[in-house]
């Protein structure tokens, strides 16, 4: 009776922590809800901001399609994208000419993330440009953009716009889209977590202490190491071929501040 009894006291504290965790992590789980619910619904969405294609690289049917994907991405994540392409820019900087746009188009606007894509198509100088303003100089940062225009590169330079396009919205779409820590359904899988330790504590807790360990069966005067050796079986040696360097393309760009003040991520590429 008196074990019982201590079991019990023991079980009460756990109980009022389990109860605690769980509704501290249902809490969090409906926080995470709302926000994904509430994203992309504050700013109505122009679809002819997001594609500015003077250089006639997407048909009337892609335009759409793309179109449909960036309006995609800004409901879920409240990101806006917008492709433009020129053919080209007089030998004007591409860097400077998208940080132009955003000053004199996107800044009034006040949307809480925005992506510029940019396609200088000028013959002497293919360039390609990302930046990233607002929220999306956190979230799609340097090293994203990098990442995503080696992605793009070998569909840019075979011609293929509208793949590279599809591939760069789907791109910053996860970029943009909150850590998993933050969803609810992360959130509920902590607090089956949690439930399922306190309950495991609380069954353990309400039994009896085991008495029998390692030394019960074992009698330390007459038990000794008998043999002992080591066994050679193979050594393994992996070559890897070093990759060649590219000398078709060259990066370059990186963050930066328009002349309007605002900051931004950034990352361009030649193809």
């Amino acid at each position: 009776m008196k074990m019982k009894r201590n079991g019990t006291i023991c079980t009460l504290p756990l109980l009022l922590l389990a109860l605690l965790f769980l509704s501290l992590s249902l809490g969090l789980g409906q926080a995470a809800l709302a926000t994904e619910d509430a994203e992309g619904g504050e700013l109505p969405e122009q679809r002819e901001l997001h594609i500015g294609d003077a250089a006639g690289l997407f048909s009337e049917q892609e335009a759409e399609q793309l179109i449909d994907a960036c309006q995609d991405v800004y409901q879920k994540h409240d990101t806006h994208i917008t492709i433009i392409t020129m053919p080209t820019l007089n030998g004007a900087s591409s860097e400077q000419y998208l940080e132009d746009v955003y000053d004199e188009i996107f800044a009034s606007l006040d949307y809480s993330g925005t992506v510029l894509f940019l396609a200088n198509m000028d013959s002497t100088n293919r360039e390609m440009v990302i930046q990233g303003y607002g929220k999306s100089e956190d979230q799609v940062n340097d090293s994203d953009i990098q990442s995503i225009l080696n992605d793009i590169r070998p569909d840019m330079a075979n011609g293929n716009y509208y793949l590279a396009m599809r591939d760069f919205i789907a791109a910053v779409g996860r970029e943009a889209a909150p850590p998993f820590y933050m969803r609810s359904w992360f959130s509920l899988l902590v607090a089956l977590a949690i439930a399922g330790i306190v309950v495991f504590c609380m069954a353990y807790q309400s039994g009896g202490k085991v008495t029998v360990n390692e030394s019960t069966y074992m009698d330390a005067n007459n038990s000794r190491l008998l043999a002992r050796h080591d066994r050679y079986l193979r050594t393994q040696t992996t070559r890897r071929r070093k990759p060649s360097e590219s000398t078709n393309s060259s990066s370059g760009g990186g963050g930066g501040r328009s002349s309007g003040g605002h900051s931004h991520s950034g990352g361009s590429m030649r193809f």
